[in-house]
């Protein structure tokens, strides 16, 4: 029992190094994976809302009811959109702060892996 817990030990030192990087490149990705995605729905939200203003005056002057029906379906897709993109850059203002403390978030991302 003692030798089979003594190779475990060898086995865990000899990857221990791999797994430090594989946490810290996980920090790494997890934080400008957020920012990307946050700067991704800000372009596209910029972009639905510009359309939406261009064009509301044009769908309002309307009386048809297809256009109407345009009109309101865009600006639920809008709002929408809005709403993900807030949270999206919440997280990105959370998580990409963690790049500058990378060890600290690697441990605990580890720490998050191990039974309660």
């Amino acid at each position: 029992m003692e030798t089979q817990f003594l190779e475990l030990i060898e086995w865990l030192k000899s990857i221990a190094p791999s797994l430090w990087n594989i946490a810290v490149k996980q920090v790494y990705l997890n934080s400008i994976l957020s920012f990307v995605y946050a700067i991704i729905l800000v372009v596209v939200s910029t972009i639905l809302v510009r359309y939406l203003a261009k064009n509301w005056e044009k769908w309002d002057d309307s009386y048809d009811l297809g256009d109407t029906m345009k009109q309101a379906g865009f600006a639920v897709t809008t709002i929408i959109v809005l709403m993900v993109t807030v949270v999206f850059v919440i997280n990105a203002l959370v998580t990409f702060p963690q790049i500058f403390n990378v060890e600290y978030f690697a441990i605990q991302n580890l720490f998050n892996l191990l039974p309660q």
